[in-house]
């Protein structure tokens, strides 16, 4: 783990030596403040492992793995991306991280700043995660049906019109 000097040092050299996506995965780390221990997202281990659908020449991921932020608190980690006709139409990091004794879906896509969204509710295999000041989506929901599925919904006003986005995986086992 880096302190706090040698990583500012970093944060302000790593755009001119890395890839812009790397640095976003960096700021995931770096993103937190006031994060409590994990029994808050013990609620939200369903969704850790790796989540895809492939149809024709559509593919898209989504994964998750518990990892640790730099104040060394528990954090669930994503990325999610979509390749159509061998063209990534679409990538960004994700976690779910508590923030000031509150749970948040933080979504940084590529090339973008960290956007938050404040869980609302939650069932048993199930979330919401709002930001009505963002402009789109302003709301994220998740759900597993099973033990394999799981869905997601994206949702907001685009343009003074109400849009969602429905996506849909199948849990895919690790490799040996």
């Amino acid at each position: 783990m880096m302190r706090k000097s040698t990583c500012t040092k970093f944060m302000k050299t790593a755009p001119l030596i890395l890839p812009s996506f790397l640095v976003l995965l960096c700021s995931i780390f770096l993103f937190s403040c006031s994060n409590k221990p994990s029994s808050k997202l013990e609620p939200y281990r369903w969704l850790l492992g790796t989540w895809e659908k492939k149809d024709g020449t559509y593919f898209s991921h989504e994964s998750w793995l518990m990892g640790v932020s730099e104040k060394g608190d528990s954090v669930l980690l994503g990325q999610a991306f979509q390749v159509e006709n061998g063209d990534t139409l679409f990538k960004e990091l994700l976690s779910i991280r508590v923030i000031n004794d509150s749970v948040y879906y933080v979504a940084i896509p590529d090339k973008s700043l960290p956007t938050k969204f404040l869980l609302k509710s939650t069932g048993d295999r199930s979330f919401s995660a709002t930001n009505p000041r963002h402009d789109f989506p302003s709301t994220i929901t998740y759900e597993s049906p099973g033990p394999s599925s799981l869905n997601a919904k994206v949702s907001g006003r685009i343009r003074d019109h109400y849009r969602e986005f429905n996506f849909s995986w199948t849990k895919v086992e690790p490799l040996p």
